[in-house]
């Protein structure tokens, strides 16, 4: 498997790598790709959650968290500096046999560092029946991409207080019951995160490219759905921190004028297959007239 490195270690928003994935899925067929990125504290959704249902914006704006949608399905994540992002990309087209060939691939590795780590349900690891990674898949370019989280020394605290509801009694519940779900490979590790890296890339690649600054000038700056619950929505906006939909008068108009275009749009479609079926059924098709209802 090949190790794919940038040419500097400049701090970058979550929105680049999400973009270097597809980047690489489409410019780097044939070869297993792999690797690793941190970022600023960010909250991550799925493809299809409500994010006012899963962030608590009072504790995300305060503390200048970033919230992104990602294309892949799965709950709702946060990261932070203290948790390392992994990104594989590969040519298998099955989803359970990419899943669990990942999976079982990471947490082989894990035990080698002696953390008694296992693949658990379809997309997580465990460490003593403990969450330490989470993970989704989605497809582009004809290639399967995995991507997750493996917490290192996240703050748990900070982890519950941005993916929960602002509700005193479940933000207090949430924090006991993380701690009892959810743990860091720090407490079973005496290296430092640098080192772990270090291990995970030199023990799944046999081999390093390094991207070009041609490579980096040509990773877009990426497409996801802003503030939109619909996934056919996903590729057509710019992968830039979500803001509410808010329901102004400007955007129930605008909704107002799509929604009267389909209509109109819709009964033209409909008035033409009607004419070219009764056309086809009359030997005067000349005379002929779209029937209405």
């Amino acid at each position: 498997m090949k190790y794919i490195a940038l040419p500097d270690k400049a701090v970058r928003r979550l929105s680049f790598y999400l973009a270097m994935e597809e980047y690489i899925a489409h410019n780097r067929p044939g070869e297993d790709c792999f690797f690793m990125w941190q970022v600023n504290p960010t909250v991550i959704f799925g493809r299809n959650q409500l994010m006012e249902n899963e962030i608590n914006f009072d504790y995300v704006r305060s503390h200048r968290i970033e919230y992104y949608r990602r294309k892949s399905g799965g709950g709702c994540v946060y990261a932070d500096f203290s948790n390392i992002m992994f990104s594989y990309i590969t040519d298998d087209f099955n989803v359970s046999f990419t899943f669990d060939r990942y999976l079982q691939l990471i947490a082989h590795t894990l035990n080698k560092l002696g953390v008694k780590a296992v693949a658990s349900g379809r997309n997580d690891i465990t460490v003593d029946g403990k969450k330490v990674s989470g993970n989704a898949f989605y497809r582009t370019s004809g290639r399967s991409i995995v991507h997750g989280t493996m917490l290192f020394d996240t703050n748990l605290e900070d982890l519950v207080l941005s993916i929960t509801p602002n509700n005193e009694k479940l933000i207090t519940k949430g924090i006991e019951s993380v701690r009892k779900r959810v743990t860091n490979l720090k407490e079973y590790l005496d290296i430092d995160i640098e080192e772990f890296k270090r291990f995970i890339r030199s023990s799944l690649c046999d081999h390093e490219e390094c991207l070009t600054q041609k490579d980096r000038n040509g990773i877009p700056p990426g497409r996801m759905d802003i503030g939109k619950q619909s996934p056919l929505h996903m590729d057509t906006e710019r992968l830039r921190p979500c803001r509410r939909n808010r329901n102004t008068i400007g955007n129930q108009k605008r909704n107002h004028q799509i929604d009267e275009f389909s209509r109109r749009l819709f009964s033209r479609r409909r008035n033409r297959r009607i004419f070219e079926q009764i056309s086809k059924r009359s030997f005067h098709t000349s005379v002929c007239q779209p029937h209405t209802r």
